[in-house]
């Protein structure tokens, strides 16, 4: 356990570094060091603070910014043509359910019909069943 004292010299110390950095403008880097909470978390932040700074100086080269860009811009195209793939499969299976779907319909026509010739509608036999109809009712007349 560290003496609340040397704590307080390493808070300090860590302190001045963050302020000497704050004078060389950094981009992405504004003034706070922590969020708004409970004040013990201001040492974790300020820890996450300057490892950030720390990791990110390495990589403000402007080779690294085109490296980072060129690895965004190719993960998106991946994930475009992920996505593009699975919507084609999706399409397919659909168009296969529908074509297995039509084929059960006729296969179930098939089985029904199979005593003999499916029933034809025929015209002519609705038309003398009417007249019939007809008939009766002029004599009941």
């Amino acid at each position: 356990m560290v003496s609340l004292k040397r704590r307080r010299a390493g808070l300090k110390a860590r302190e001045t570094c963050l302020q000497r950095r704050r004078r060389e403008a950094r981009p992405g880097f504004g003034q706070r060091l922590w969020t708004d909470g409970h004040p013990a978390d201001k040492n974790k932040f300020l820890w996450k603070k300057i490892d950030a700074e720390i990791d990110r100086s390495r990589y403000t080269s402007p080779e690294y910014i085109r490296l980072f860009a060129a690895a965004a811009i190719e993960g998106r195209r991946v994930k475009r043509a992920r996505l593009k793939r699975k919507l084609e499969l999706s399409e397919e299976k659909e168009l296969n359910r529908e074509r297995e779907r039509k084929a059960e319909a006729q296969r179930q026509d098939k089985q029904s019909g199979s005593g003999g010739k499916a029933e034809e509608f025929e015209p002519d036999g609705e038309a003398e069943i009417s007249g019939r109809d007809e008939e009766a009712d002029d004599k009941d007349v």
